[in-house]
């Protein structure tokens, strides 16, 4: 298997229309040809399965977007940091949102982890400004 990564924007999408099929058909004319508004649409698909309480459609879409993260180009490694992860978790505290970072994944935990450093540090330089 190559270790250089091999999903890039059109992959992700390719991906996305076999593995869920409703989810593609829901990016929008406007949408389309976005790469970080495709990704926003299978978050918007997470946070429905998650506020549905939906845990073996939260599961798999988060093994998808592990294997997107896992083999993607930088793009769309970017796209799921900013687009798919910050989406659904950034300033989410419920119980229903805890349950589905526990279920994250170890690369995407971790991703989130980073993720929120970054906020929170640029919330304290704001701050010390």
């Amino acid at each position: 298997m190559s270790t250089s990564p091999t999903i890039d924007r059109k992959a992700f999408l390719q991906a996305l229309a076999t593995q869920f099929p409703e989810i593609a058909e829901n990016i929008g004319e406007g949408e389309s040809g976005l790469l970080h508004l495709e990704m926003a649409a299978m978050s918007h698909a997470t946070l429905e399965a998650i506020e549905a309480r939906s845990w073996n459609s939260v599961a798999a879409h988060f093994s998808f977007i592990d294997e997107v993260f896992a083999s993607g180009n930088e793009a769309v490694q970017n796209a799921v940091y900013v687009s798919y992860l910050e989406n659904i978790f950034l300033g989410e505290a419920s119980a229903e949102f805890a349950n589905a970072r526990a279920m994250l994944p170890p690369t995407l935990a971790a991703g989130l982890v980073r993720l929120e450093a970054h906020f929170e540090k640029l919330a304290h330089a704001k701050r010390g400004a």
